[in-house]
Parts: structure tokens; C-alpha cells; sequence
């Protein structure tokens, strides 16, 4: 039995195309959420770590999807060391995704 019948769930809980209706807002999520709040209110770029499997992408892909879509756009790298030159190669070149 697998554990979408076990749990008697209709699709992958942890899918990266979860809608964003259907995340969980948990007091850390919504803590996350002022936090990139501030960052953007300062006109910083912020840099989100964390365990593997805690959210991460799940957190920013929701307070992005909250974001008016005309006046912000996300740039997403991953895999970077965190320097603020390498970000900046990565927006430059365009090997960012953008969501």
C-alpha cells in the first residue's frame, strides 16, 4: 500500500506544483513571509537556507505568489555559494529561473 492510500490522499503532498491554496499556513510560513517582506522593503537581496525537505521553496514560491506580478519579478538561484557576485552573474547571464 502506498502511502497516498494509506493516508487516503488524492495527489503528492510535497509536489513542486502544489497550489499555493493548498500550502499550509504555519506560523513559521507566515514568519518567513515578513522576513522577505522586510528584505524587499529594504530593496536587499535576501539569502534563505535551511535543512533539506523544511520548506524553502515551498515558503518563497508562496510569498512570491502573493507578490503583484507587475511590479515584482522573482529571480530565483539556487546552488550558489552566496556571493553577491555570483548573483549577479547568475541575473546577467540569465541562468535564473524567473517564476
Amino acid at each position: 500500500m502506498s502511502y497516498r492510500a494509506f493516508f487516503g490522499l488524492k495527489s503528492k503532498p510535497f509536489a513542486a506544483d502544489l497550489p499555493l491554496d493548498a500550502i499550509l499556513k504555519t506560523e513559521d510560513l507566515q514568519e518567513v513571509q515578513q522576513r522577505i517582506l522586510y528584505t524587499i522593503d529594504l530593496g536587499a537581496i535576501a539569502l534563505v537556507t535551511g535543512e533539506v525537505g523544511a520548506g524553502k521553496s515551498t515558503a518563497l514560491r508562496w510569498v512570491c505568489g502573493g507578490l503583484h506580478p507587475s511590479r515584482y519579478k522573482p529571480l530565483w538561484v539556487t546552488a550558489t555559494s552566496g556571493s553577491i557576485l555570483e548573483v549577479y552573474r547568475h541575473r546577467q547571464n540569465g541562468n535564473a529561473r524567473r517564476h
